[in-house]
């Protein structure tokens, strides 16, 4: 049992009781319990300060549309952040994915490519970083970007990897609308260009007949 006390001072600590089960006379009468109490105030202040880093981390994570993942490699069990889960279109949950059910969810034009980046960065403990699709639980279609790296253990070989995973859609059709606006715009000059030079040309034809007149004649008429 986990509960607070108030010293003779007033200050408030938490403490830890745990007991074993009372020992009874013959007549089956509770007469003796065993038990200790822990100080635990220390250990809740680290426990309380980090469920308010951890609810900034999401926060920030939700505002920046960016999760965070850790795989095991040798379990091959993930653990997601709740940002991760909404990216794949899941509600936040603490049970860990492997690497197969993470695929499922890549779209299958992509996933070998998927594969063989984190295979590679496995093997090789190199960082990578990849844009690829995402088919998400209600049948939508996004562009993430995921970034990772590989942490190794004491004997060198690849133990963890850290990764991130941030949801571009928005920014992939951006890029899209500017390239197609700058491509539209160029042709819009190189149409200008072209009458423009129609123009000089005219106005270079009409000159040389000008000058030809004059040789020839001595002036211009009008008509």
């Amino acid at each position: 049992l986990d509960y607070r006390v108030v010293w003779p001072d007033g200050s408030i600590h938490h403490v830890h009781a745990e007991a074993d089960k009372p020992i009874r006379d013959p007549e089956g009468n509770p007469r003796q319990m065993f038990g200790i109490v822990q100080d635990i105030t220390e250990r809740k202040r680290i426990e309380d300060e980090q469920r308010e880093r951890e609810a900034e981390l999401a926060d920030a994570q939700q505002v920046a549309r960016m999760g965070s993942w850790v795989r095991d490699i040798a379990d091959d069990r993930s653990k997601w952040s709740a940002e991760t889960c909404r990216i794949f279109g899941l509600a936040p949950r603490q049970t860990a994915v492997d690497l197969e059910a993470m695929l499922g969810y890549v779209h299958p034009d992509d996933r070998a490519s998927v594969r063989r980046t984190i295979d590679e960065s496995i093997a090789t403990g190199a960082a990578y970083e990849q844009e690829y699709r995402i088919i998400r639980a209600d049948g939508t279609e996004r562009i993430i970007r995921s970034q990772a790296r590989v942490v190794p253990g004491p004997s060198g070989k690849a133990m963890r990897m850290l990764g991130t995973v941030r949801d571009i859609t928005e920014h992939h059709a951006w890029e899209e609308a500017l390239k197609q606006a700058k491509a539209q715009a160029e042709l819009y000059v190189d149409l200008m260009a072209h009458d423009i030079n129609n123009m000089n040309q005219i106005a270079v034809n009409y000159l040389e007949f000008a000058r030809e007149a004059i040789v020839d004649e001595g002036g211009l008429t009008a008509g």
